[in-house]
């Protein structure tokens, strides 16, 4: 038996049915690789084990990775459950479930692999050498039902109203290399053409794949509140989740590196971390638009809207702001899989935070999709009330009944 710690070699002659005694000095943190070999065995068995310094630190260090689980995971749901409800998926951007399901799908395929395969964690000791396997259950499960949601998602896009959207070309592009290049890969692999590219850089790849994929997903929305000088629109709630679910993966990372002993944790598992550094650098940049640099212009923005349609009485003004809202103001979640443009890249009005999911007056048709999304506006701000007979209600007479 052998560990980490050079010293710490332990010869076991006898072992009985149900337990290995092994010498006090065996026993540090880190991880341990156990080799059982029986007189007259063909074949040794391998067992790993992490040994952790304190077991109060595994609690925490499982409670919060369970946590950003939790925190991510139901930031999806919002916009699943608005489409259900609308009945469509107009406003809803084609391009960036196709980002996010392909990122996901891949970071999935790396992280199962990791967690159930011995010859794939093999490959990963080869490259990290004793190293213990950073992959743990609520990485994989947080993936699986990413990609559960996603799919979910693909299917009301595949048969909910979606009123001629369709993936851009650019989308289409990116998508295609991507799938180039790991064709390409594989191949390289396959034929040993390269020392530089085995099948686990191939694996690596879908965490690189997650981590770009989530750039491209907050990219937008920081240069659109730039160019406007507010973040009218911006979910607040579902950029606190976002946040919160990217320094619980943090946390996680480094208690389980400490606690280890191992810093592989952390310098083996770009992926996670890359991931959990996107969310917190740009969730750090849209909080600070909405809350110190801009977010006091969105009252002067609400009252520009509110003069120019004034004077518009239609039954249909839904459409008319539909239409102002989706080349000046906006409405983009950062992380309710709603940060999307049109096909002018014009960012479409696109509506799916809490406040919305929860509003029981909710309609699935169309011609009041507007004027729902005018009610709820999904900001930490009043919204606007809107009635199918009389157009906008005064913003003055709403922002006194807010609450």
């Amino acid at each position: 038996t052998k560990s980490q710690n050079e010293s710490a070699i332990a010869c076991v002659d006898k072992i009985s049915s149900d337990k290995i005694e092994l010498p006090e000095d065996f026993f540090v943190a880190g991880m341990h690789e156990l080799i059982l070999s029986p007189e007259n065995a063909s074949n040794s068995q391998y067992f790993y084990l992490r040994l952790n310094r304190n077991y109060l630190l595994f609690i925490l260090d499982q409670s919060i990775g369970w946590l950003y689980f939790f925190l991510w995971s139901v930031s999806f749901y919002p916009q699943v459950i608005m489409n259900f409800r609308r009945k469509s998926v107009v406003g809803f951007g084609f391009d960036y479930l196709g980002y996010d399901y392909v990122g996901f799908a891949a970071f999935s395929l790396y992280n199962c692999m990791l967690f159930w395969s011995p010859s794939v964690f093999n490959l990963y000791r080869e490259n990290y050498p004793g190293a213990s396997n950073p992959i743990q259950l609520n990485d994989v499960l947080f993936c699986l039902h990413a990609v559960l949601i996603q799919t979910v998602n693909l299917y009301q896009c595949l048969t909910y109203e979606r009123g001629g959207q369709t993936l851009s070309k650019v989308c289409v592009t990116l998508l295609a290399l991507v799938g180039v290049v790991t064709s390409v890969l594989v191949i390289v692999a396959k034929l040993g053409l390269s020392d530089y590219v085995g099948w686990f850089q191939i694996l690596l790849l879908g965490s690189y794949i997650k981590v770009g994929s989530s750039v491209i997903k907050y990219i937008p929305q920081v240069l659109l509140n730039y160019k406007r000088k507010c973040t009218l629109g911006y979910a607040i709630d579902m950029a606190i989740l976002d946040l919160s679910g990217g320094t619980a993966c943090y946390l996680q990372v480094i208690i389980q590196a400490v606690n280890a002993a191992d810093m592989t944790i952390i310098t083996g598992n770009s992926g996670k971390l890359g991931i959990g550094f996107v969310s917190v650098f740009f969730d750090i940049i849209l909080l600070t638009q909405h809350f110190c640099l801009y977010g006091k212009n969105n009252e002067g923005k609400l009252l520009e809207l509110e003069k120019e349609v004034d004077e518009e009485k239609s039954p249909f003004v839904s459409q008319r702001l539909g239409s102002f809202l989706g080349s000046r103001v906006g409405f983009s979640p950062t992380t309710s899989a709603v940060l999307y443009h049109g096909g002018r890249g014009d960012l479409l009005a696109s509506t799916a935070s809490f406040r919305d999911v929860l509003n029981s007056k909710m309609d699935v048709q169309q011609e009041e999709v507007w004027a729902n999304v005018m009610e709820s506006v999904t900001g930490s701000r009043p919204g606007f009330g809107m009635d199918s007979r009389h157009g906008l209600k005064s913003y003055s007479s709403v922002k006194k009944n807010w609450r």
